[in-house]
């Protein structure tokens, strides 16, 4: 009986070791609700989050910065293509009122105009003849015969001054020089830009050139090389508007090449943040089912204590009854030996 008794009391301090305040905290005996009640400062990497949206989490906040990071470049970039659109308009407005202006007997040929003499090509730029050049002309520039007036003069683009030994001859083609084999895009200015590369020239330029000696392709003036990424424009006009279009297109390539940057970052943070959450998934189902089996325990635990505490109660039932019937035989006998010494005497 008293060995019973013993095996209650240590079962009781086993119980009570094993339900610490700080497991009651995280389970419940009627139901196992991980997430809400994984609150405490050991698990608070896995129960952020799950608050309900009452407050913005890191990731939260870095997924915002980044999104108004992206508008505000895709701002930029909207802004930049309605200003583009715009001033196209009208260098294209200004262009073609240039054109339909410039007298069809200019084009393509030498005027003079004061005491100077120039080439004007297909799209109204005026190149001066200096007195060198004038007298050291290709055989492709011809004599004037043609001289204008101050307010025809004013219709025309100043493009580079022609040089010695140079083609008359408007832009908009390749040339090729046939001494060293170099191949060049001349604009409708009269610049030549040198292809970094011919084979894997820009698609706008054209794959046909035109043949020329070695000292008409030296005689062209020299721009800026022209690698893949540099297109052959076959219009061009001497307008400040021209300039704004090159700074706007620039502009919004750089917001496009941004906003990918930003992209590809995040994608790349994505990545990282989800191998972040399988690890925190993985630490999840662990103390998930450590917490099942903490569970299975304290109901087993429960369950013998039960058990434990019926049988001491029916141990302490029966003494009583045990105790009197230990009481009555004592009585009995008292009386049988109290009537054999009565007898005796």
């Amino acid at each position: 009986m008293f060995k019973q008794g013993e095996k209650f009391k240590n079962n009781q301090r086993k119980y009570k070791a094993l339900i610490e305040k700080y497991h009651l905290n995280m389970i419940s005996l009627n139901q196992l609700n991980v997430v809400n009640n994984l609150k405490s400062k050991r698990y608070a990497c896995i129960s952020e989050g799950f608050d309900g949206g009452a407050s913005m989490n890191a990731v939260e906040q870095k997924n915002l910065a980044e999104k108004t990071k992206i508008d505000r470049l895709e701002g930029q970039f909207n802004d930049n293509m309605r200003q583009y659109i715009t001033k196209y308009k009208t260098y294209l407005k200004e262009l073609a009122s240039r054109q339909t202006s410039l007298n069809s007997r200019l084009k393509n040929k030498v005027i003079r105009y004061g005491t100077n003499y120039y080439y004007i090509n297909n799209t109204g730029i005026a190149r001066q003849f200096t007195d060198a050049s004038w007298r050291g002309k290709d055989e492709s520039c011809p004599n004037s015969n043609t001289t204008i007036n101050a307010q025809e003069f004013s219709r025309l683009s100043l493009g580079p001054p022609m040089n010695i030994g140079e083609l008359c001859r408007s832009g908009g083609y390749n040339a090729k020089d046939q001494s060293s084999g170099s191949a060049a895009w001349v604009d409708n200015l009269g610049y030549k830009h040198l292809y970094t590369d011919f084979i894997n020239r820009n698609k706008t330029c054209p794959a046909d050139t035109v043949n020329v000696t070695g000292i008409q392709f030296n005689a062209i003036p020299t721009g800026n090389n022209y690698g893949p990424n540099d297109t052959c424009n076959t219009m061009s006009l001497d307008s400040p508007l021209y300039d704004q279009l090159v700074v706007l297109n620039q502009k919004m390539i750089s917001d496009v090449t941004a906003m990918k940057g930003e992209v590809n970052k995040m994608a790349t943070e994505d990545v990282t943040l989800d191998t972040d959450i399988e690890k925190q998934k993985t630490i999840l189902t662990n103390t998930y089912s450590a917490l099942l089996k903490e569970q299975k325990k304290i109901k087993q635990m429960k369950a013998d204590i039960e058990q434990y505490k019926a049988e001491t109660e029916d141990q302490f039932l029966s003494v009583p009854s045990v105790q009197m019937h230990h009481m009555m035989w004592a009585i009995i006998g008292g009386a049988f030996i109290a009537t054999i010494i009565y007898n005796s005497k």
